[in-house]
């Protein structure tokens, strides 16, 4: 539309303020032209009057596929950012991707099809109405969220469309710095999730901890978006460094609970952001805030966890020195492994450690047996 106002020496900002009708009519003949550039080399498209009418004489302007093509140029340039980003987030080639499958209406765009073909170096795949899929795809997502029974057969996963974190600061060569982004859930995991990290305090004696919470992807968190905060008090008088546990739990519904406690505290704070919530009732909220705490795992309280490093650092001193820095460093890695919070990180680093202990001839489960956890 934009093209065949600058055709007649008219802004499309300032045209649809002074000429309403006339912009509206013509929005609707360029959508049409649009469709028809899918089969013709070239359309004409009549300018309506300024009250919207369109005579039988009115004046035409002629769209050639080309001239689409080159206005259209700029928007699909901006597609290839986000195309990059998710190939990157990916790990993967262009060339390493077998089909691209083609969604939505503009698909049918045949310089968004020549871009996609350009982009891959493959053609793209249009088998199905990218209309209906669209649909399908929608309600097939929301009957997953409302635990459909006619979706129970179907596993398919969803993630988290952007980096959820916290504002920290920094040590710069002695000076403490805030307002660095640290992220604890990144773009693209998997949800529904949980994921806990340590942080500790920065001042001698600090009384309370306040947890400011952003999405984004920028370093810095006043480039981000803050959607929340939570004040954590209580915290016992002690030196800097005491440890402050703050866990992030991300649903299929957008609620993200955010939850920190310090040190060996039985004292939990919470809060529970609904920015990205999808529109719930009040009964639905309840019931999906009661499920969030079933994605929490806490690795620390788990007594099979504690026996196993209670014994792994009773073994540092019984095993001999060349074998000693691989044992630590497999200690290190489990315990950085429950600082995540994430079951398959725990249980990846509890069977690495396992295996170390076996391999040095250490019967974990023997000796634990026959002796107990002392």
């Amino acid at each position: 539309m934009s093209l065949i106002l600058q055709k007649q020496g008219l802004q499309f900002e300032i045209a649809e303020m002074q000429q309403p009708l006339r912009v509206a009519r013509l929005r609707q003949l360029c959508e049409d032209a649009k469709r028809k550039l899918t089969d013709e080399a070239e359309v004409q498209v009549k300018l309506p009057e300024e009250n919207g009418a369109v005579p039988e004489n009115a004046k035409t302007v002629k769209i050639s596929r080309e001239a689409f093509a080159t206005a259209v140029k700029p928007l699909l340039d901006r597609i290839a950012g986000p195309i990059g980003k998710a190939l990157r987030d990916g790990r993967t080639e262009a060339e390493e991707v077998d089909d691209v499958i083609l969604v939505g209406g503009a698909t049918r765009m045949l310089p968004l099809a020549d871009f996609v073909r350009d982009y891959f170096g493959s053609e793209p795949q249009a088998l199905f109405n990218p209309d209906e899929v669209v649909c399908l795809g929608a309600a097939v997502q929301a009957a997953l969220i409302a635990d459909n029974r006619a979706v129970d057969d179907m596993v398919m996963t969803d993630v988290c469309p952007f980096t959820l974190g916290v504002n920290i600061a920094k040590d710069m060569g002695g000076q403490i710095r805030a307002g660095y982004f640290e992220p604890i859930i990144h773009r693209n995991t998997t949800i529904p999730v949980s994921k806990e990290h340590v942080f500790s305090t920065i001042s001698p004696n600090q009384s309370e901890v306040q947890v400011e919470v952003y999405q984004g992807e920028n370093r810095k968190v006043e480039k981000n978006l803050k959607i929340g905060e939570l004040r954590v008090t209580g915290v016992p008088p002690g030196p800097a460094g005491q440890e402050v546990f703050i866990r992030f739990t991300y649903d299929l519904n957008g609620l993200l609970e955010v939850e920190a406690y310090v040190g060996d505290s039985d004292h939990k704070f919470s809060t529970v952001l609904t920015q990205h919530a999808a529109d719930l009732t009040e009964k639905e909220m309840k019931e999906a805030v009661a499920n969030l705490q079933t994605l929490k795992y806490y690795p620390r309280e788990d007594m099979a966890n504690q026996k196993l490093l209670r014994f792994a650092e009773r073994m540092v001193g019984e095993i001999s020195p060349f074998q000693r820095e691989q044992f630590e460093a497999a200690i290190d890695m489990f315990e950085q492994a429950m600082s995540s919070g994430d079951r398959e990180t725990v249980e990846a680093a509890r069977n690495t450690l396992e295996q170390i202990l076996s391999m040095l001839g250490i019967d974990f489960e023997g000796q634990i047996g026959d002796h107990g956890d002392e």
